[in-house]
């Protein structure tokens, strides 16, 4: 164990039941501080089991907003903004109200943790700060390195947290400028940060999410009736509309298992009941991790679907293809790296649903090596590989 510290800024974790891939890739390198600190935005519930040397810092109700520092930073909001505007390459987008909003805040709650920091007798070059999102609390540690500039400051970066045209980043070039690493989980966001923003080279990294690698393969389907398998939350962006779709064309006898929730469930319901009878359908709801990976590793399924228009590359494809499951998937973002002729296919965003089930009938009809999907899920998104690899640059800066 090093003597530093590990700040890492949440959502919600370690409260919740999100952010379980965070969970996940602590066990790689939690032991290795003297203490961790998370800082989470939602702090509601029950905290999930830490380890030992984990604490939670909760200051959002301790920090203060004095209007009269409304004013009094307008000096430091409007070289920031000049920065923001320098490292953008293409015209400062975003209302500068909101900017400034955004700033204000960011500043009052960087007041308050170096002051904390301060007080429990943390140097600045015994601390690592760590963003697990590229969101609001990557600008919050943007105006901490002013003071703590012996500091390490690093965040990663996934899909809604990176995309201007899915959730303008506000601060964005500032928050570029002020890290000294960023850990993409796709080379497509990676190529993104490099098509947007004035960044130097060894700031950008890709390091893939990755899920443990399963020593059995998913069991061959005996039976008559296909096994198509979802894995989603329910909501528009997911598609599951457009499985049903999808599922209304093929002409085969399928079960379609659905695992997840969400605010369309009532919708999806209502759809399955029109599909025609060759087609049964289980949406299973909520499902812990656990149980979902037990099912995949012992109830044959032909395919699994994912359809949705907006991914980074999803941790379900991963877990997936870990018990060499064939996947399907839109080419949109980091997609194609995880799809490809060895594990499945990918389509595109307009191809309709007659175009996809075609396909998929001849696809499922040909020679699928199951081992050679488990292997590609070994070698490119394997935890212990690349949560060993985001390990080094966390602790070491290699």
């Amino acid at each position: 164990m090093n003597n530093n510290i590990l700040i890492i800024f949440t959502n919600s974790y370690p409260y919740g039941n999100g952010e379980q891939y965070l969970e996940n890739e602590l066990i790689y390198y939690s032991n290795k501080f003297k203490r961790i600190i998370f800082i989470p935005i939602k702090v509601y519930g029950k905290a999930r089991t830490m380890s030992e040397n984990s604490e939670v810092l909760k200051v959002h109700s301790k920090v203060k907003f004095p209007k009269y520092m409304y004013f009094g930073i307008i000096l430091k909001f409007i070289n920031a903004y000049l920065l923001e505007n320098k490292i953008r390459k293409s015209k400062i987008a975003g209302n500068i109200i909101t900017y400034y909003k955004l700033f204000y805040n960011a500043y009052m709650h960087s007041i308050y943790i170096i002051k904390w920091l301060k007080e429990e007798g943390i140097k600045p070059n015994d601390i690592i700060f760590y963003s697990y999102w590229f969101y609001h609390w990557v600008t919050v540690m943007s105006v901490i390195k002013k003071t703590f500039k012996f500091s390490k400051f690093i965040s990663r970066a996934h899909l809604n947290d990176i995309y201007d045209y899915l959730n303008f980043n506000f601060w964005g070039g500032l928050k570029v400028e002020s890290m000294d690493k960023i850990i993409t989980i796709s080379n497509h966001a990676k190529n993104y940060f490099i098509d947007n923003y004035k960044i130097k080279n060894e700031v950008l990294s890709t390091i893939r999410l990755g899920v443990k690698s399963s020593i059995k393969l998913n069991p061959i389907n005996q039976e008559n009736k296909l096994i198509f398998v979802s894995c989603s939350s329910i909501r528009k962006e997911k598609r599951l509309d457009f499985i049903v779709s999808v599922l209304n064309e093929i002409k085969l006898d399928i079960k379609w298992i659905h695992f997840g929730e969400g605010e369309m469930r009532d919708e999806i319901e209502q759809l399955v009941t029109q599909l025609p009878p060759n087609i049964e359908v289980e949406l299973k709801g909520f499902v812990i991790n656990e149980k979902i990976l037990n099912f995949y590793e012992s109830y044959p399924i032909d395919l699994f679907l994912n359809l949705s228009s907006e991914e980074g590359i999803p941790v379900s494809l991963m877990e997936a293809i870990s018990y060499g499951i064939p996947v399907v998937a839109i080419d949109v973002f980091g997609n194609s790296e995880i799809v490809n002729k060895t594990t499945g296919l990918l389509f595109k965003l307009e191809d309709n649903a007659k175009t996809i089930s075609q396909k998929i009938k001849l696809f499922i009809n040909s020679k699928i090596d199951r081992k050679k999907i488990a292997d590609f899920q070994k070698k490119f998104y394997s935890a212990e590989l690349n949560y060993s690899e985001f390990e080094q640059i966390l602790i070491h800066n290699e």
